[in-house]
């Protein structure tokens, strides 16, 4: 432990003390822009171009008033004394590497930051991926003030944009709203790598012939010539670059001499002010005859204010590998007039470096598959049977045709679906797919719209969806495939050729298959899990009363007891299962025992034909610490023979919760002849205990700085407000509203009651409890409540038209509000709407014994950074311990300085070397004075040389 008392020490703890900067890890190296920026415009100008141009943002200097400041008139920053958007522009004359921003702003404490929301966007031309968006300014004392943002990962591009968002109340008119001294972005010029195109295309085609081939050929676009009038121009006469006056698509097809792994295209437009860009979709396709991957899809090329050519880079997400490059130039546009072909290009430039030609795979379906099915049944089962789809055989006739009559593949001469379903002898994971249609040319495909799904009886995912089968210019067998973002596994394939097309005539099939296959490999099988429900419900309750206790009890939907007439029945008088002939909802709540993640939900009905199902609509809701997550919307139940019939819900993730809401919609008309609406035999759900859930603890009272309500309390010492979160429920120990006209009731009709609670910390917050002390003679208070959580004035609303339980006359009754999701603030204001009827003189409106809020610490992702309730005392009262998280990826090595002050004063400091590992540590340190009127602040610096923060923890009490 060092002893450092010095007087800069002291005044550099001082200012640390008063500014809790948000500081996260310096960035590495040089600021690029000051010489990398090409151009810089701003949305608003210069409020004087001479003494604060926009260029001051990247000169490097924060001498004198070097800054930007933004023309602060309306129409430019602000609107009727509101602020609007400041967006900065900057093109790179170099593509670069991203990974941090810095702002520095001119503060002004009487007006706070001149935004509460920054984005900044990284990219190419139109083509911007958003590195950091709703970021917030750093506040502190007036001056110049940075505010640096590391972004999740590098971001490549040539073009950065910075958004200041506008809304909050302009400065006055002697004060610009945006005032920047500096911009700084942090990275590495990405290496410039040579055009793979000139030198590997072994053939270049187009959908649309050229102009004229020997003054602008094909392979115009490829030759790396940008002298003269050495360019593509399409056709532009009818039928080809343009119909009815519209562009049509233009697709050009490359094929390569050898595999390359790519991952940046330009694109060069010979740019016409007149008629703008020749499309606004490009599509980029990258693989081989096997599949093509989409590396960009809708994309924007660049524009200009003078006519020239205009280059656009596509970044890919990812090295894209293939030897074939389709780019697509998406037609409906206008077609341009006055000789001007629609599409005309420069040049087509791909980078990347060669790469190895994946391995060759076999087709897992001939051998794998233990059972195929059709919808649609086969023309003749001896010559094309539906074992003709996976035989590996394309010779002669042998391919599956379906029967083309009326019922089977065509219906008034419209096709229908064709459903193929092949059920395998084990776990495949399954990354492209194969179709061999038999090609008509008179007819086309037999198919606009292809679904393909893998999974197995539990759930089908979809792989893919309005899949395009390929056309030729001749009859024959025509491959096509589908190449999927990514492996899927499972042990059953379905495959949908989408009906609705005019069907065949003259005797052919609609559907005319030659062959299927799938690529893949072997995968695992799931893991089988156990249902839960019969030993981890605590209670489980129903919005309709049982139709026999006894016979039926609500507890018979968990139980696993499918024997004899054990399922539960809902009683089916009006008013419960049934109001007017029709069916109301059926609302199950299972509590559970633990936190559980849920993957799966079964629910066994008795089915009944004559009736169907007792619902079109089934919702599954597990609320958890994220408050209320619905895992399925509008689910089905199966339908089948007489008797238990099961219907699964396979959810898209896992859910983490502690109890479990089943909701079966109502509406259908109810069931009659002594038949309840309702009839369930079993509820199932799977899954595990969770792991490592941190549990919303109710936060108040020992959370809360102040509490208010909009309606003073009939009798302070009797019922005063903090009555309301201290925890007690003895005696008469509640809130009771003023009850008198102009406080709670004016004119016999109730007021609004708004309760005001202010946190010491931010929390994510799902639920909230409301204890109501019940009286039968007035019902209860409100109908009609609110919740939102938030911070100052932003708010958002987490509960809205909530209402209050029933109970006893005079009886404490719990309503437990729960969230759609948990909501982060430092606020909560609970709103009873008013309107009822007022209570007597002798009782008050409100009367509330207890409120209780449910959450989790916001712990700042900040880097190193104080947590929770900050300081702890231990022992004799002369040791504290605080938590501290470290967020970064790395150990970070600092000293910890512990100042200790009496009232406004000064009174210790200690500074201990400290490593914080990752995730966090607890660092305990002596009490340095142990008066009651001491507190404590933790200080976390670098080093104790240059006292450079990376945090700076606020002042808590001991």
């Amino acid at each position: 432990m060092k002893k450092v008392l010095s007087m800069l020490l002291t005044l550099s703890l001082i200012m640390m003390s008063v500014m809790a900067l948000p500081v996260v890890s310096l960035a590495e190296g040089e600021d690029i822009l000051t010489s990398a920026v090409d151009t810089i415009t701003t949305s608003i100008q210069t409020r004087n171009f001479e003494a604060h141009p926009v260029t001051a943002m990247i000169d490097d200097d924060f001498d004198g008033d070097q800054l930007y400041k933004s023309e602060n008139g309306v129409g430019y920053d602000n609107v009727d004394g509101k602020a609007v958007d400041l967006v900065i522009t900057m093109t790179l004359k170099d593509v670069y590497s991203i990974d941090s921003f810095k702002i520095y702003e001119n503060y002004l404490s009487d007006y706070g930051t001149c935004t509460d929301d920054v984005t900044i966007q990284i990219g190419t031309g139109s083509d911007l991926a958003t590195a950091i968006s709703g970021a917030t300014l750093n506040t502190g004392a007036d001056g110049c003030l940075e505010t640096e943002f590391v972004f999740d990962k590098a971001y490549k591009g040539d073009k950065i944009v910075v958004t200041l968002k506008g809304g909050k109340d302009a400065r006055g008119n002697s004060q610009s709203h945006y005032q920047i001294w500096e911009l700084e972005a942090f990275g590495e010029k990405v290496i410039a790598r040579e055009d793979i195109l000139t030198g590997a295309v072994s053939e270049i085609t187009t959908s649309v012939q050229t102009r004229n081939f020997e003054a602008h050929p094909v392979t115009a676009m490829i030759d790396d010539d940008f002298d003269g009038d050495q360019l593509y121009k399409s056709e532009n006469g009818a039928g080809y670059d343009n119909v009815d006056g519209k562009s049509v698509d233009l697709v050009i097809t490359m094929t390569l001499d050898n595999y390359y792994a790519i991952d940046t295209f330009k694109i060069y437009d010979n740019y016409l002010v007149d008629y703008e860009v020749c499309t606004d979709d490009v599509t980029i396709q990258i693989g081989d005859d096997s599949g093509l991957a989409t590396a960009i899809s809708g994309g924007i090329l660049n524009t200009s204010d003078s006519n020239g050519c205009l280059e656009t880079a596509f970044i890919f997400d990812k090295a894209y590998t293939g030897y074939k490059i389709v780019v697509t130039l998406k037609g409906g546009k206008t077609a341009r007039t006055g000789g001007q072909s629609q599409y005309q290009i420069w040049e087509l430039e791909a980078f990347g470096e060669a790469a190895q030609a994946p391995a060759v795979r076999e087709d897992i379906l001939t051998g794998a598959v233990s059972s195929i099915e059709t919808s649609v049944q086969t023309r003749n089962s001896e010559a094309h049977p539906v074992t003709a789809l996976i035989d590996d055989s394309f010779s002669g006739d042998n391919l599956y045709k379906s029967e083309n009559t009326a019922g089977y593949d065509n219906v008034n001469g419209k096709t229908v679906d064709l459903v193929i379903t092949m059920t395998l002898n084990g776990y495949y994971a399954i990354d492209t797919f194969k179709i061999y249609e038999n090609y008509l040319v008179d007819y086309g495909v037999s198919t606009d719209d292809v679904t393909i799904q893998i999974g197995d009886n539990e759930q089908l995912t979809t792989a893919i969806s309005g899949g395009k089968l390929n056309v030729s210019g001749d009859n024959g067998c025509l491959e096509t495939a589908f190449v999927f973002d990514k492996a899927y596994t499972g042990n059953k394939i379905v495959v949908t050729l989408k009906g609705g097309k005019t069907a065949r005539t003259g005797g052919q099939s609609q559907y005319q298959i030659w062959e299927l296959e799938a690529f893949g490999e072997a995968g695992v099988a799931p893991v089988v899990k156990e249902d839960f429900l019969t030993s981890a419900t605590t209670s489980i309750e129903t919005s309709i009363q049982t139709r026999n206790f006894e016979a039926h009890p609500v507890t018979a939907l968990i139980d696993d007891d499918f024997d004899g007439d054990q399922l539960y029945k809902s009683e089916n008088g009006a008013g419960y299962d049934n109001v007017d002939g029709k069916s109301v909802d059926l609302v199950i709540t299972i509590n559970l025992n633990s936190y559980y993640s849920i993957e799966k939900f079964k629910i066994y009905e008795n089915y009944l034909p004559d009736y169907g199902v007792c619902t079109d609509d089934v919702t599954i809701q597990v609320v958890g610490t994220e408050g209320v997550q619905t895992a399925v919307s509008g689910g089905k139940l199966n339908t089948g023979a007489q008797g238990c019939l099961e219907s699964t819900f396979v959810f898209d993730k896992a859910y983490t919760g502690n109890k479990i809401i089943v909701t079966l919609k109502g509406g259908k008309t109810a069931r009659t002849g002594g038949q309840s609406q309702y009839q369930i035999w079993e509820l199932e759900a799977f899954g595990e205990v969770a792991a490592d859930v941190v549990v919303p603890e109710d936060i108040l009272p020992f959370g809360v700085k102040s509490i208010a309500t909009s309606i003073q309390t009939r009798n302070f010492e009797a019922h005063p407000v903090t009555a309301l979160i201290d925890d007690d429920f003895d005696g008469d120990q509640l809130y009771k509203s003023e009850n008198t006209v102009g406080y709670d009731n004016d004119g016999n009709v109730s007021k609004p009651l708004d309760i005001t609670i202010e946190l010491l910390d931010t929390y994510k917050i799902s639920s909230v409890k409301i204890f109501e002390r019940y009286l039968n003679d007035w019902g209860n208070c409100s109908d009609n409540i609110t919740v939102k959580v938030g911070t100052g004035d932003s708010l958002e609303t987490a509960i809205t038209g909530a209402t209050l339980k029933s109970g006893y006359d005079g009886e404490v009754v719990e309503n437990i509000l729960s969230f759609d999701k948990a909501y982060s603030g430092d606020k909560i204001v609970i709103s009873f709407a008013g309107g009822k009827p007022a209570r007597g003189n002798s009782e008050s409106q409100y009367q509330i014994y207890e409120l209780e809020a449910y959450g989790i610490l916001v712990e700042p992702d900040l880097g190193v950074v104080a947590t929770g309730a900050q300081w702890t005392e231990v022992a004799d009262g002369t040791t504290l311990t605080v938590k501290i998280a470290n967020n970064t990826d790395a150990d970070v090595v600092c000293d910890i300085v512990v100042a200790a002050y009496n009232y406004d004063s000064l009174v210790g400091v200690s500074v201990t070397d400290a490593t914080i590992t990752k995730g966090g540590i607890d660092f305990t340190s002596n009490a340095l004075d142990i008066s009651d009127a001491t507190s404590y602040k933790i200080l976390i610096v670098d080093n104790i040389n240059t006292l450079k923060p990376l945090v700076s923890a606020k002042a808590v009490i001991k």
